[in-house]
């Protein structure tokens, strides 16, 4: 039988959360529930950008991942307006950083 992956902890402010890594590679976070604004956010961008809302880039602190402003947007369907942010990382630079650790 094979066991469960572990569950990891974190906390950002006030925000605490709990997640699970599953293979190998670079980190998603998948939050269940969040697939329609997901969707809403990537189609604000244009063809490569890789946009987030301020949650993920709270989350993904320390990651070594540049985040640039993209403004606040209501998307259809969510409550609220939402920050966004393009994400820009050096994947190589990532990779080298795994290794080390």
């Amino acid at each position: 039988m094979t066991r469960p992956p572990e569950t990891h902890y974190a906390t950002s402010g006030d925000l605490q959360i709990a997640y699970q890594s599953f293979g190998s590679g670079p980190d998603l976070v998948w939050v269940p529930g969040w697939v329609s604004p997901g969707a809403r956010v990537a189609a604000t961008g244009d063809a490569g950008d890789v946009l987030v809302t301020r949650t993920v880039k709270d989350l993904t602190a320390g990651a070594g991942i540049e985040f640039r402003p993209r403004g606040t947007q209501a998307l259809r369907g969510v409550p609220g307006d939402w920050e966004l942010y393009s994400a820009h990382a050096e994947f190589r630079d990532l990779a080298q950083q795994g290794k080390r650790a």
